[in-house]
């Protein structure tokens, strides 16, 4: 790799953390690196992210494709890793769910447009995200895809009460309880009854709109 590629990666780099974070000492400090190591090594080209490092940008959400090569790959599929799409498939977008505290999320029986994407193999539709609770994983203009599937720990999931209340969250079922976790630390987890659950569905897929 030639320095040329090295420094459009590290402006690459800049410009990711730039969008998530209010100052690069807060995403140096995400990535457990000094601030002027990432910017004298990273962000000028003298070396380029990986192995623990690229884990913690793609947990942050940051497309790797798009980061080393510039070529973005929008679709994630948190919940069936091992999907290889082979074909192309339309789904419809049904409301917008929130990644915060308690908002509700529109009708979710009018449809509000559709996306074509590889076919991810299971029944599905869009969420438009709305809120911060999430990110950086997931951030306001995202849109996940929902299934009613199997859900297991540490899985994301979206789900309504009873009482009209729609999030996404992770989900972890302890002691005959369900605790909604946000992945913003200034979110708290919720705490809710199975009797409680009106609807819950696990998300299958992700379109990063946001980057």
């Amino acid at each position: 790799m030639d320095i040329e590629e090295k420094l459009e990666i590290g402006k690459r780099l800049r410009e990711f953390g730039e969008s998530k974070f209010d100052k690069i000492k807060d995403f140096a400090e995400a990535l457990d690196i000094v601030p002027s190591a990432l910017q004298s090594t990273y962000f000028k080209g003298r070396s380029t992210p990986g192995g623990e490092l690229l884990i913690k940008l793609s947990n942050m959400g940051c497309d790797l494709d798009w980061l080393l090569t510039g070529e973005r790959k929008k679709i994630a599929f948190p919940g069936l890793q091992q999907l290889q799409p082979t074909n192309y498939k339309t789904y419809n977008i049904v409301g917008r769910i929130c990644a915060g505290s308690g908002r509700n999320y529109y009708d979710a029986t009018t449809i509000e447009g559709t996306v074509t994407i590889p076919d991810i193999g299971v029944p599905a539709v869009g969420l438009r995200v709305e809120g911060d609770s999430m990110a950086p994983f997931l951030n306001e203009r995202d849109i996940i895809l929902v299934s009613k599937q199997h859900i297991n720990n540490e899985d994301l999931i979206a789900i309504r009460l009873k009482s009209g209340d729609q999030f996404v969250k992770k989900y972890l079922k302890k002691d005959g309880k369900i605790i909604l976790l946000s992945l913003n630390p200034l979110y708290g987890p919720i705490t809710v009854i199975p009797s409680e659950i009106e609807q819950l569905v696990k998300v299958v897929g992700i379109l990063k709109l946001s980057i």
